[in-house]
């Protein structure tokens, strides 16, 4: 049934039951990309959530592919894989897609998709370009002013969500209870989580101390069979002694990893392990500070040898750059 006004020749006919749209979130699992989520989720409540890593987000792109939604949000995740960038091009011609990320923008991928700034966390620039929220953006914000206010509600959120016990579908209900503007002490199944992860932490540690590995005297290495979703924030205790670290665990013929650096390092994390995976079949990118991805598990040693020639390049360069500044 239609429905129109009486203006004549200004007729403007409406249907009483216009399409709903489709919404579809696909966001990476950390804090950043829960937080930011649940800023699309107040705006879409009804949105289909989907979690996804740069590793495994063209897979799963090849799903999205079959029935397209309306209108997609890729939130948080680096988009390393050439495949996942040319499955986003087709999607684009059918959706309407909004990519907003803080990793290492592709200045030739479709730029006009993309909401960018690496001085900023998606969960900010989320809340700048879909709907402003304070609590949810400071939760996984850079600005140090703003994390402060929300510093329990964000380690607290972080513990559970790495906690190896929890799954994707979790982290979508928690992104969900979040939307409804319930706060982490609110939501026991991730208090609880997070008792659980914190003491985890602690057990993976200390065996990651036993088993770190100095490849130089900036470099470590770390191997454990499972990380259970500690491996970067093991790496992150790690490198308070001035260094950068890869903590290494495996997974169906994979070693998976994540790569930490203390700031005083001069190397792009993100754009080294983006550069050595490419070179081994694997896959990785990050930040300038952290990274992770995975690579062939017999390729471990070539991972290695690669990461520790990248490393003394990159310094020489550094010590070069330096030494030209001051000749100048």
């Amino acid at each position: 049934m239609m429905q129109s006004n009486r203006m004549g020749k200004n007729l403007r006919v409406v249907p009483l039951n216009p399409k709903k749209e489709r919404v579809l979130i696909i966001t990476h699992y950390d804090v950043d990309g829960i937080a930011s989520a649940a800023i699309v989720l107040k705006k879409h409540p009804d949105a289909d959530l989907m979690i996804a890593r740069p590793h495994d987000l063209a897979e799963k792109l090849i799903v999205v592919l079959k029935n397209p939604p309306d209108r997609i949000y890729i939130l948080d995740i680096a988009l390393n894989d050439p495949k996942a960038r040319e499955r986003i091009k087709k999607l684009a011609k059918k959706a309407r897609v909004s990519i907003v990320d803080h990793h290492p923008h592709y200045p030739h991928f479709l730029p006009h998709l993309f909401t960018h700034s690496t001085s900023k966390s998606t969960s900010q620039l989320t809340s700048m370009k879909v709907k402003r929220d304070r609590y949810l953006a400071a939760l996984a914000a850079q600005d140090a002013r703003l994390f402060r206010e929300v510093r329990w509600d964000s380690e607290l959120l972080n513990y559970a969500l790495r906690c190896g016990e929890v799954d994707d579908d979790f982290r979508i209900r928690v992104a969900r209870e979040l939307a409804k503007g319930l706060k982490m002490s609110q939501i026991p199944e991730v208090v609880e989580a997070a008792e659980r992860g914190k003491k985890k932490l602690a057990e993976i540690l200390e065996m990651a101390k036993k088993r770190e590995i100095s490849v130089t005297p900036i470099f470590s290495v770390v191997h454990i069979e499972e990380t259970r979703g500690f491996g970067g924030m093991v790496a992150g205790e790690l490198i308070k002694d001035k260094k950068l670290v890869v903590v290494m665990s495996e997974e169906k013929g994979k070693t998976m990893f994540a790569a930490r650096k203390h700031k005083d390092i001069p190397i792009d994390v993100g754009r080294m392990v983006n550069k050595v995976c490419a070179q081994l079949g694997g896959e990785g990118g990050g930040h300038p500070y952290a990274a992770g991805g995975s690579i062939p598990s017999k390729r471990r040693e070539e991972f290695i040898t690669l990461i520790t020639e990248y490393i003394e390049e990159r310094l020489k360069e550094s010590r070069d750059e330096i030494g030209i500044k001051r000749g100048g």
